[in-house]
């Protein structure tokens, strides 16, 4: 779900209202500070997942000029993960800082900042320290901004929103605020929605909710409040959806897979004709795996197994 939720948390956060969503994360950030853009890290991949890529890093200017431009960092995650989430936000801030140029064919370099957003769960681990005890005083830290949201209200947020002090697109994160599964705040939440005039950022708002809502556990309480609401569907949630749905169906084959073949060798003691393994791994039909499995339990021998396959399957 991560790679989905990825997806979400980044629209949310860039292309609502950039500049409004980094005021409600980090209070005063933006005082004497603007969002200039978000930079282009897309050749630089999440240590240890060369398939992600953390697309929101904040390009932040100071209004005087007189401060170096900075790389604000913005890494979230499904749940709270403790000290490796440190690590590898560390090890990706110093890749940014090292690889991504303020200007190209320029020596200079982004002052980096890193913010932690946790959907779920509650950082218990809040600083990374590294130090060898032979050199007291040689220490390497790291020492990121971190923001749970289920520590933060949601009731306070809705209220910043009427009062004009929040932008509407803090909407997309009240359910999984603390509070966010509560009645009276999922009716406050659709009353100010209703007040957002472009119809397109209101089906977003709606489709976004709903997707933090499945992070957090409270997807029926939300879907049931949104029933009957006049809402078109989000075009791209529903694109995400599709490839999650994709993203899961590929994950499972693949497990299915696994087991099967790893039960056929300790059921049956040996290596299994190459064919079979073929036919295996080409099988596209989880119901097909599923039952294929349950005749490898109760198969006695290799061939008391591929004589219960199909013809189509069994190579006859």
């Amino acid at each position: 779900m991560q790679h989905y939720l990825d997806q979400a948390a980044a629209y949310a956060a860039k292309q609502l209202d950039g500049s409004g969503f980094l005021n409600w994360l980090l209070p005063g950030i933006l005082t004497q500070r603007r969002l200039s853009h978000w930079l282009d890290t897309r050749a630089i991949a999440l240590p240890g997942e060369p398939d992600r890529r953390c697309d929101t890093v904040a390009g932040l200017e100071h209004a005087t000029g007189q401060v170096s431009p900075e790389a604000l960092v913005i890494e979230f995650k499904d749940r709270a993960r403790g000290m490796p989430a440190l690590e590898q936000l560390a090890e990706y801030a110093l890749r940014i800082h090292r690889e991504v140029p303020v200007q190209a064919d320029l020596a200079d370099r982004f002052a980096v900042g890193s913010v932690l957003v946790n959907l779920t769960g509650v950082q218990a681990v809040k600083v990374l320290v590294l130090q060898a005890s032979a050199l007291r005083n040689a220490q390497l830290k790291f020492k990121p901004v971190i923001r749970d949201l289920e520590t933060r209200s949601g009731c306070a947020a809705l209220r910043g929103i009427a009062a004009g002090r929040l932008s509407r697109c803090v909407l997309a994160w009240i359910p999984l605020l603390r509070g966010g599964q509560e009645s009276a705040i999922i009716q406050r939440w659709k009353r100010l929605a209703e007040t957002e005039a472009d119809e397109r950022k209101r089906s977003d708002y709606a489709a976004l909710a709903l997707v933090f809502a499945e992070a957090a556990d409270r997807e029926e309480v939300w879907r049931r409040a949104l029933e009957g609401w006049n809402v078109k569907p989000s075009p791209i949630v529903e694109a995400w959806r599709q490839e999650g749905r994709q993203e899961g169906r590929a994950e499972g084959l693949a497990v299915l897979r696994a087991k099967l073949l790893h039960c056929l060798r300790r059921q049956l003691g040996s290596d299994l004709p190459a064919e079979l393994r073929a036919q295996i791994e080409n099988q596209t039909d989880l119901a097909v795996l599923d039952r294929w499995f349950d005749l490898a339990l109760e198969a006695a021998s290799l061939e008391q197994f591929r004589a219960a396959l199909p013809p189509t399957a069994n190579g006859q």
